[in-house]
């Protein structure tokens, strides 16, 4: 996609996408006219039939982490990705099978419209519907964040060779230069969230429930279609699966690392080498830009952490471009250093970050963080790069400090599975650079079998869908249809992506674009480049059909189950249809304002929102769908319960891990304890309650 009129066709065919999207939404609002607003607009008038209703589950199930997060673990991860999805092919069983029947019942008996409303119904109880309301106002969040971000990478990829767009971005970067929050994000991906936030928010608004579903059924279609002609190229450009599959045995991970760019000779301007560019190394290997590089006008050395690949076949295949500029590229090894002062000082300083230091061997390293030096200390520990190329330690000269010191160094310990092993990418559990056990064993496996399959079960966005369908005959063929569906989607998209990382090596830098990337990139060498808006069109499918389901849900929690049920029972159908409007708008802008400092990955938001929602939901509401002797107290406990156990694991793998990761304890997904915790509390409350008012009874 480097040529103007390959951009613009793969624009052209996207936009036909778009304004069918919005076709549908007008048309749904026509509809919407003759009928009774709150039933019509949040659940359709409960008349969905057969392919309605199952690709509008579908669609909603396989959301941007489908298209755009899980492509970016298999590119990662290899072949494991197989036994990490493998349950996904029974959630409808499971969810559909486990909750529809009863479900759609009792919704239709107490004329519920939003999950809260059914959880009063059952409970009679305002609490229970308040702590659900807010309950699925909490996880929905995230799980807007990372659709939202997903759609403005696609669009970034869709729009990048595009002049007007190209010249809009140069303006945006000058606009948020040095604004807090935002100031620090890639001025394409903040032009391309505005657009995709504005145009979801507007058709969502619009169309409500029923443009959703029709929507959904179109964009189920896409993505279907979409997934199948990609694997017919990429195959085709592979050589086949067995080729491709003997290609990822010879393959080794690549290796994230800080190198030291060096220009021949300072630059009488400044310079800027951007994100993904190759460098050659000064060994002969290539490396990939993990982030834009500025160097000032007169600077001639950086500090950059790049991608070095570490497969010779793919190091002989990949050529650099040529820069504007002769340089040279070092190694530097990563470790902790001793800095020994020849006297103590007599007042307080500091070591800047970017010093250079003289090694006890003779060597010489840059100093990666400054350094407070207290008054009388002698001796610090400090994160150093050593530089291991020989010419660059000769030509290096130390920082001149205005006092002696000495450093020792010691290197980091290697960590994470499958660093310089062949044949990771086809055999469990799979590498990853931050787990000496691999990306999947065999306990965490088990775990996530458990996770999708329960997990999606227990996701408010299905299960709204379940009080929506107009017949057991409906719900019986659906099971069948997704079933199928999911199976060929899910597979083929493992296929695809193992297949990816042979025809994009380096996607390491930015995975969560290898979606978008792949398909430009196979059209473009088909020949076929119009193909690549509609590509494109199945991951933004799915996106924009988790977006618009979600806020409408978000929507229906405060309009419905707070305002209308709580502050103003006798509310116009004009005045819920303004507010309607108007919250879809507030909550889409403030998931927007949010993710314009985006989070690093977005399968990791996905997950937490899933395991989270059902970690609350799944077991008081299958409990008071199956057991007469659940009541709102036992309610109450396993949300709040599934609530605490499912945020104190997060928060003790922020402390472990020092990121935003779960804690796996015995190594189990916190989705396993979380509803182990709800379940038994939902379970011995009500049981104690019965007891109690029995008792009183007595």
């Amino acid at each position: 996609m480097n040529e103007a009129g390959t951009t613009n066709t793969a624009l052209i065919s996207f936009g036909v996408y778009l304004l069918g999207v919005f076709f549908l939404a007008w048309l749904s609002s026509r509809v919407r006219e003759k009928k009774e607003f709150v039933g019509e607009y949040f659940l359709g008038s409960r008349n969905l039939g057969l392919w309605a209703f199952a690709l509008t589950f579908a669609a909603t199930s396989a959301s941007g982490g489908s298209f755009m997060g899980f492509p970016s673990k298999i590119y990662t991860h290899g072949w494991v990705l197989a036994l990490w999805i493998a349950s996904y092919m029974v959630v409808p069983i499971v969810g559909m099978g486990l909750l529809g029947k009863r479900m759609n019942r009792l919704a239709r008996q107490s004329g519920a419209v939003t999950i809260p409303d059914m959880i009063k119904a059952r409970f009679k109880s305002d609490a229970v519907c308040t702590i659900a309301t807010l309950l699925i106002l909490f996880f929905m969040f995230f799980y807007l964040l990372a659709q939202f971000k997903a759609g403005s990478k696609i669009m970034t990829t869709l729009l990048q060779d595009v002049p007007i767009y190209q010249n809009t971005v140069a303006a945006v970067g000058n606009a948020i230069d040095g604004l807090p929050w935002v100031g620090g994000a890639e001025p394409d991906y903040v032009l391309c969230l505005l657009v995709f936030s504005f145009s979801v928010i507007v058709y969502t608004a619009f169309g409500g429930f029923r443009a959703v579903v029709w929507t959904d059924v179109m964009q189920g279609i896409v993505m279907g279609a979409g997934v199948i002609i990609l694997l017919i190229l990429t195959l085709g450009q592979v050589g086949g699966l067995t080729k491709a599959t003997e290609q990822l045995k010879e393959m080794t991970p690549p290796e994230f690392g800080s190198w030291l760019i060096t220009l021949d000779q300072a630059q009488d301007e400044e310079v800027v080498i951007a994100k993904g560019t190759w460098l050659r190394l000064a060994n002969g290997g290539v490396a990939r830009l993990k982030d834009q590089v500025h160097l000032a006008k007169g600077e001639s050395e950086a500090m950059a952490t790049l991608l070095r690949i570490t497969t010779p076949a793919e190091v002989e295949r990949i050529t650099p471009p040529p820069l504007d500029f002769d340089y040279s590229t070092t190694f530097t090894e990563p470790g902790r250093g001793v800095i020994t002062l020849g006297q103590a000082q007599d007042k307080d300083g500091t070591l800047p970050e970017g010093t250079w230091l003289r090694l006890a061997n003779d060597g010489v390293a840059w100093l990666a963080e400054e350094v407070p030096l207290a008054k009388g200390e002698t001796e610090v520990e400090a994160k150093l790069l050593r530089i291991t190329t020989s010419a660059e330690v000769e030509r290096i000269k130390p920082t001149e400090l205005g006092f002696a010191v000495s450093t020792t160094f010691e290197p980091a310990e290697a960590k994470g599975y499958g660093a310089g092993q062949r044949g990771v990418y086809v055999s469990a559990p799979g590498p990853d650079p931050e787990k000496n056990d691999g990306f999947l064993n065999v306990w965490v496996a088990v775990s996530f079998f458990f996770f999708w399959a329960f997990g999606s079960a227990g996701q408010p966005s299905n299960m709204v869908r379940l009080m929506a369908f107009n017949g057991t005959n409906v719900l019986r063929k659906a099971i069948l249809s997704i079933s199928i569906y999911f199976t060929v989607i899910y597979l083929l998209l493992v296929v695809i992506f193992c297949c990816g990382r042979i025809l994009l090596p380096g996607m390491e830098i930015d995975s969560d674009r290898i979606m978008p990337e792949l398909a430009a990139t196979v059209t473009s060498k088909a020949g076929v480049p119009w193909l690549a808006g509609l590509l494109l069109a199945a991951p933004f499918a799915a996106v924009m059909s988790s977006v618009d389901s979600f806020l409408l849900m978000v929507s229906s929690s405060v309009v419905r189950d707070i305002y209308q049920n709580r502050i103003n029972p006798d509310a116009s159908e004009q005045r819920l249809k303004r507010l309607s409007y108007l919250v879809t708008a507030v909550v889409g802008i403030l998931a927007m304002l949010a993710v314009l400092n985006p989070p690093e990955y977005l399968q990791d938001l996905i997950v937490f929102a899933t395991s989270g929602l059902a970690g609350c939901f799944l077991m008081p509401i299958l409990l008071g769908l199956y057991w007469p002797e659940m009541n709102a107290q036992g309610a109450v406990a396993g949300m709040l319960g599934g609530l605490g156990c499912h945020l104190g694991l997060y928060l003790i793998g922020w402390f472990v891990n020092g990121k935003f990761d779960s804690y796996q304890l015995l190594e189990f997904n916190p989705f396993i304890w979380a509803i182990l915790v709800s379940g038994l509390l939902s379970y011995f409350v009500s049981i104690g309650q019965s007891r109690v008012k029995f008792q009183k009874q007595v």
